[in-house]
């Protein structure tokens, strides 16, 4: 497998020339377009924020919590993904959920 490029962003190519790219499932988000002869053209450009949200149910509920309240504030958002978890602990007790989410929302021009 060769680089398309030296930035993590860019997708690897494999030995037939196809590119493989980055799944948006993942909230990675980078939407690219296959040329012909192997250029790639990106269609849009996407930026990365970080949150953190809780709850008092579980990390699921954390998770759902932390995208609607982004939603609101950042236009055009395609995915997100837990980067970190945790909880807070009061006598023997889970008391809080917590997780650190990366926001995916595409810039406008």
């Amino acid at each position: 497998m060769r680089s398309a490029g030296n930035r993590n962003d860019v997708p690897q190519f494999d030995e037939t020339g196809y590119a493989l790219l980055p799944s948006t499932r993942f909230g990675y988000g980078y939407p690219f377009e296959m040329k012909s002869n192997k250029e790639i053209t990106i269609m849009a450009v996407a930026r990365v924020t970080e949150i953190i949200a809780a709850s008092d149910k579980s990390f699921e509920d954390a998770v759902k919590a932390g995208v609607k309240r982004a939603s609101k504030t950042l236009k055009n958002v395609t995915g997100a993904w837990v980067k970190d978890s945790r909880v807070e602990v009061s006598d023997g007790k889970i008391t809080e959920y917590r997780v650190v989410l990366k926001v995916t929302f595409i810039l406008k021009d």
